[in-house]
């Protein structure tokens, strides 16, 4: 489960998931997803759609506007294990 807030001291605490959408890529049920999760999350969970072209261009919207100091991308097709 997530949980939201400032706990310093719990690194397993997730402070924001920003979710960067390809608007001519992402199929309308990942965004339906997306939402659902964002109605269960609306604290931590935030939608973007990309304005950078390519992989490359959504990668650096996600680091612009992350706000934490501590940074994971993962990519929609699972390249990247998330464990």
């Amino acid at each position: 489960m997530l949980s939201a807030g400032k706990h310093k001291n719990n690194p397993k605490e997730i402070e924001e998931i920003i979710i960067i959408i390809s608007k001519d890529k992402t199929q309308i049920n990942s965004i339906k997803v997306i939402d659902s999760l964002i109605m269960l999350y609306p604290k931590i969970i935030k939608k973007i759609y990309q304005d950078l072209p390519y992989l490359g261009g959504a990668i650096q919207n996600g680091f612009n506007l992350a706000k934490g100091t501590h940074v994971v991308m993962m990519a929609s097709d699972l390249e990247t294990d998330p464990e």
